[in-house]
């Protein structure tokens, strides 16, 4: 989850440079970066919860809360990020 907001920040700063637009900036972002971050989280998550199947239940447990955790820094780095940097672009703007 850390190293997707960390590529995320990384390319929404590249966009930024170039075109000098918060919101055209993140567009971008989401639709290069945001889909390697979805494969990620996918990947990691498929890799997880084949521990819910174990027989015993810490293990299995230790399956479903790493996964539903990925899936929820996943939706955090989609939806808080582009909000944050859009409010301290605008910020910094002033």
């Amino acid at each position: 989850a850390v190293d997707d907001t960390i590529h995320f920040l990384h390319n929404f700063r590249r966009y930024h440079e170039r075109t000098g637009d918060a919101q055209k900036s993140v567009h971008m972002t989401l639709m290069t970066t945001g889909r390697a971050m979805l494969v990620t989280s996918l990947a990691l998550m498929a890799g997880f919860i084949v521990f819910a199947g174990a027989t015993m239940v810490n293990i299995s447990n230790f399956g479903i809360i790493t996964a539903f955790t990925i899936a929820t820094a996943f939706l955090a780095d989609v939806m808080l990020s582009p909000a944050l940097v859009i409010l301290a672009t605008r910020a910094r703007a002033r």
